[in-house]
């Protein structure tokens, strides 16, 4: 049924956007409006609002709205109200996105929505609160002549189950007529027909370059098989070279007792001293042991090292254990793989962001301060740019020094320092590192308490506060 109606929607796919790592958040984003929880849709809503604000250029913002009204047309009642929540808070925010809005073609898919009788009644309601939103915050009744005569029959529905849709379609249809606009001029209906053949021009567009969409897919698809085949060969090599190697290191190891084995014969050949002394291996006075204490699931560990590696799209937050109160502290990360953003930083002690929680997304943005690998620091909500950009292979260490006033967090990227800091960070807290994307990595290196800050200093220096 929604389908069909999304063909008249322009989708963003067919739009020239280089915005691949917008529109896999967006998806994902839109993707959770889905769930029952009110708070998450809450705070998807916001985390929206800050794309099209912030983030998202304004010829993008069909990468916004398409996945959004497609949800409205398909989804359940729950979802298709989340969704229709999160487009009128859009829309009564931002001029652009209105007129986003009505250019992907929304107005010509609630038209044909709304004509056909098999249209469940919340798909219905909740396209006219869209409308009414568009109405009130001053969008030309003129951009939705196509709606006039259509509103005029649903604001004459008697039955019961349609009472609240026509007293909404009737509200619509005044705010028409306050502009002059009716559902039986004959220039209207003139019009009406200019704008569906227009329509159907579009549409056939859209459909041929669905069309191509779909023979490049098939194309991808051939190619995809054929490296499935040729890493399943290289598999098979790699199985085989285990196989040797492991045989290889059984044989290294028996050579090695063998060799113990002749060294203690020669030692239980030699005189022996008595001697009452025990050796204790102890690790650098400044080294401190470092525990990770999140749930399992979404990433894997190698064994023996904290390395994390992500294995699905998916907020991840992994505070270090070890709660930091006074002192001069280093904690050093490296980058192993880098798919798009990585965030390093503090939290208050708690943990006070949890696993599945977003550092940039409220209520956790109060709670945490972090560096983000495109140069910038991040801390309830706000944005300062002015370092490095971050990228794969570099060593990044966070110095924190718990004994000054205000408390302050210097960032250096492979030893060297960068100008915008943190200050003014709680009494005690927590180093952390946080993963979204399948296949990022990072590595936890090492944490050390120094006697003395790093003697380092760096031109234009610039101080962005905790608030």
């Amino acid at each position: 049924m929604a389908t069909n109606f999304s063909d008249s929607l322009r989708s963003p796919d067919s739009i020239a956007v280089q915005s691949g790592n917008i529109k896999k958040e967006i998806a994902f984003l839109v993707s959770g409006l889905q769930s029952e929880d009110k708070e998450q849709q809450a705070q998807i809503t916001s985390r929206l609002l800050t794309i099209a604000t912030n983030e998202c250029p304004q010829a993008s913002y069909a990468l916004l709205l398409y996945p959004l009204v497609t949800l409205l047309l398909n989804g359940n009642i729950d979802a298709s109200s989340a969704a229709q929540s999160a487009i009128i808070t859009l829309v009564n925010n931002s001029d652009d996105v209105r007129n986003a809005l009505i250019k992907i073609g929304f107005i010509e898919t609630a038209r044909q929505v709304l004509i056909d009788e098999n249209i469940p009644n919340h798909i219905e309601s909740n396209l006219l609160d869209v409308i009414q939103s568009l109405l009130f915050q001053g969008v030309n009744g003129n951009e939705m002549i196509g709606l006039a005569s259509i509103l005029s029959q649903l604001s004459e529905e008697k039955s019961e189950e349609k009472k609240k849709i026509a007293q909404k379609a009737k509200m619509i249809h005044v705010l028409f007529a306050n502009q002059g606009i009716s559902g039986s001029s004959s220039s209207n209906n003139i019009q009406l027909e200019k704008i569906n053949d227009e329509l159907k021009i579009q549409i056939q567009e859209q459909k041929r370059n669905f069309n191509e969409l779909e023979r490049k897919d098939q194309e991808k698809s051939r190619k995809i098989i054929e490296i499935e085949r040729q890493e399943q060969d290289n598999k098979k090599l790699v199985d085989e070279n285990k196989i040797l190697i492991s045989e290889l290191q059984r044989k290294d190891e028996d050579n090695k007792r063998k060799i113990t084995d002749l060294e203690r014969q020669l030692s239980d050949s030699k005189p022996k001293p008595i001697i009452n002394n025990q050796i204790v291996s102890q690790p650098k006075s400044e080294e401190i042991p470092i525990s990770i204490s999140v749930p399992s699931g979404g990433y894997t560990n190698k064994e023996g090292e904290f390395t994390y590696t992500s294995t699905g799209s998916g907020y991840k937050t992994f505070p270090i254990d070890q709660q930091i109160k006074n002192g001069k502290y280093r904690c050093e990360f490296k980058i192993n793989k880098l798919e798009s953003y990585q965030y390093f930083g503090v939290m208050k002690s708690g943990p006070s962001v949890p696993f599945n929680g977003h550092p940039q997304i409220s209520p956790h943005c109060k709670n945490c301060m972090f560096f983000r690998t495109g140069g910038e620091i991040w801390q309830n909500e706000k944005e300062t740019k002015g370092n490095q950009r971050i990228k794969p292979g570099d060593i990044i260490s966070l110095e924190v020094n718990m004994d000054i006033v205000p408390r302050t967090v210097r960032l250096f990227i492979n030893g060297v320092l960068q100008p915008v800091y943190m200050s003014g960070i709680p009494d005690q807290i927590q180093f952390y590192f946080y993963l979204l994307y399948e296949e990022n990595s990072v590595s936890v290196l090492s944490l050390k308490r120094l006697s003395s800050p790093t003697d380092a200093t760096v031109i234009g220096a610039k101080e962005v506060k905790w608030e």
